[in-house]
């Protein structure tokens, strides 16, 4: 970069840290840093701060702890921005106990967390296995006084936890949750739930589901194609046409094998 005569300018190494970053080429942005570093430009927050994001998203925790130490030893003060890419960079690594201490620590420097910080920390708990913990950090941005309040993904890390562990109960009391504060799933969390019950061959729960809530979302293969079996299994023909009549206008395939009851949809 030197030799081409490009700008040794921060904001030129802030942006190719950037590119490279996006392009998954870490040693490369690592690189940039360095060479930053050795031109003796001031490493402003900003260039802290993506590195710690590219860190935090390449699970090295470590590299990313001593870039937020070395950046609050240079006399900068970490921004929100700063605090939630380290929250991130733990709860990649699932170490809550360490997302858990720099959000604290964000909060005694004045910074309150927003929803990017509460999905990191519900992240790095339902990581753990500390569902009580992430079921809290959601209750309390229910009940906080801010404009912070949850959305689909804070619910559905706890949710598709529970699912992966077969807690059928569990996820379908988070989803009721999410549903009362007034949060709509989206489509990844209804397929997760309609999956479930389609290999459970809980019809009744899948049709429910798909009634209250899928069938208003964009269309579907695998959710249509659900429906379409819970139906024609729950013997209601005439509902199961209609869904085939939206997955033909839709242009969406039909999963015409899958079975309910079978576990086959984790094949489909």
């Amino acid at each position: 970069m030197v030799s081409s005569g490009v700008s040794q300018s921060m904001q030129t190494f802030n942006t190719m840290i950037s590119v490279y970053g996006k392009g998954g080429k870490l040693d490369k942005a690592v690189e940039m840093f360095a060479a930053a570093q050795e031109l003796g430009l001031p490493i402003d927050e900003k260039m802290y701060t993506n590195m710690l994001s590219l860190y935090g998203k390449a699970g090295r925790h470590q590299e990313a702890s001593l870039m937020f130490k070395r950046m609050k030893e240079d006399g900068i003060r970490p921004g929100k921005i700063s605090f939630n890419s380290m929250i991130n960079a733990y709860a990649t690594s699932g170490l809550f106990s360490e997302a858990k201490s720099v959000f604290q620590e964000m909060q005694d420097c004045g910074h309150a967390p927003d929803s990017f910080s509460y999905l990191a920390l519900i992240r790095a708990y339902t990581e753990a296995k500390l569902y009580t913990e992430a079921e809290e950090a959601i209750r309390t941005m229910t009940l906080s006084s801010s404009n912070t309040t949850p959305s689909c993904p804070h619910f559905s890390h706890l949710i598709l936890a529970f699912l992966k562990e077969g807690r059928v109960g569990e996820a379908r009391r988070i989803y009721g949750q999410m549903m009362e504060v007034g949060v709509a799933p989206d489509l990844a969390c209804c397929r997760a739930m309609m999956r479930v019950y389609v290999d459970r061959g809980l019809v009744d729960d899948g049709i429910s589901l798909y009634e209250t809530t899928c069938g208003s979302l964009k269309p579907d293969s695998f959710v249509l194609s659900a429906a379409f079996h819970l139906y024609e299994r729950a013997g209601r023909e005439c509902e199961a046409q209609g869904v085939l009549e939206s997955i033909s206008a839709s242009g969406t395939s039909f999963l015409r094998n899958m079975k309910i009851g079978f576990g086959s949809s984790l094949r489909s």
